[in-house]
Formats: C-alpha cells, sequence, structure tokens
C-alpha cells in the first residue's frame, strides 16, 4: 500500500515458502491474497487471477470462510481489471451474497466499490452510484482511509465522466486527503485527478 511493490512481492513468496514448508494451508492461503493484491496494483492482472485462484482453493479447502470471501471478491477484481465482465459478475457476487450472511463489514466496501466499477463499466451509471455510496456509507462508519480513499477517487472519475467537476474536485480532494496516511497507489492517483480537473477548469 506504500507503492513499494517488488518489495512487497519479494516478502510474500518468502511467507508462502514459510508456509509451505510447515503446512499451515491458512497462512499459505492468506500470502496468495496478498499476492493477489499486490499484483493487481502492479496491473500484472494474470498474475493476480493466478493467485486469487489459489487462494480460493485453499480457503475452499480449509473451510475458512473469511478467506473464501476475500478470494472470491480478488476473482472478481481481476477478471473486472482483465475486462471479463461476466467472471467478474459471477464472482463479486458470490463473495457479496457470502459476506452479507456472516455481517464481514471488513470487506464489504472493497466487494461493493468493484461492483460499482462493474456497472460503471457496463453503462449502467445510477447502479454504479448507489454502490459507491453505499460502500462509502461503511467506511465512513468504520473508518476504513484506504477504502475511503478507494471510493472517493472512483467517485471523482464518476463525476468526472458526468462533467461536474465541482463535485469531482470535492471528492478529489478528500481522497487525497485520505491516502495521505501513507497509501501511496491512491495518493497519486488524487494527484492526478486533481491536475485533471484543474486542466479542464482553465
Amino acid at each position: 500500500y506504500r507503492g513499494k511493490f517488488r518489495e512487497s512481492k519479494k516478502e510474500i513468496v518468502a511467507a508462502l515458502k514459510i508456509a509451505q514448508k510447515f503446512g499451515v494451508k491458512q497462512n499459505e492461503g492468506l500470502s496468495h491474497v496478498y499476492l493477489s493484491i499486490c499484483s493487481l496494483f502492479m496491473s500484472q492482472f494474470d498474475d493476480a487471477l493466478q493467485s486469487a485462484t489459489k487462494a480460493r482453493e485453499l480457503a475452499d479447502a480449509a473451510g475458512y470462510e473469511r478467506d473464501l470471501i476475500q478470494a472470491e471478491y480478488l476473482l472478481g477484481a481481476s477478471y473486472l481489471m482483465k475486462e471479463e465482465l461476466m467472471g467478474a459478475e459471477q464472482h463479486l457476487a458470490e463473495a457479496l451474497t457470502r459476506d452479507r450472511k456472516i455481517n464481514l463489514v471488513e470487506l464489504e466496501p472493497d466487494i461493493l466499490l468493484a461492483f460499482a466499477k462493474l456497472r460503471f463499466k457496463k453503462n449502467h451509471k445510477e447502479e454504479a452510484l448507489k454502490f459507491a455510496e453505499e460502500a462509502l456509507q461503511i467506511a465512513d462508519r468504520c473508518e476504513y482511509r484506504l477504502e475511503q480513499a478507494d471510493i472517493h477517487n472512483f467517485m471523482t472519475e464518476f463525476y468526472l465522466d458526468a462533467k461536474d467537476t465541482g463535485k469531482a474536485k470535492a471528492h478529489a480532494e478528500r481522497a487525497k486527503e485520505r491516502a495521505e496516511c501513507g497509501y501511496v497507489p491512491a495518493l497519486e492517483k488524487a494527484e492526478n485527478l486533481l491536475k485533471e480537473i484543474d486542466e479542464r477548469s482553465t
């Protein structure tokens, strides 16, 4: 999350090898979860999908529902970034259904934001905004700063698409403020969006 992706991947691979050596399946699965997240940050979508698939297999075999939900979300996010929307829909729906059955609030904003992005790609703008606003309500209530930054960045792009630069700028400024905790990818995105807004305004 600090933008040191290659260093992160090296550490996760080391953790994965230790988990495999001692046969700790849950830690092996979690290592694949974080490899998938890291790969998504690096836009290595095939690697992200491969790691999420392995995480899903391990979570299913071990029976850890939280890990299974996270793996389903990452499968959906990977398919979404690969522009394979049917696969994204299937896995995100599975993640959200399972998430709400056990009220796993910590993962819900990410899943809802992915749904917002999916609906936006399908040109269902009203639904996209609804999902994003629902995600933001949970993130605000729980003070999930990283999720807040991501959601505000998405809403910036949403309002830029709608040619409402006022709302876009408000969300971009909020995203920047939330990401200043050290969340480098979101901070860089917010700063780039603010530059784009300024260019449009001149």
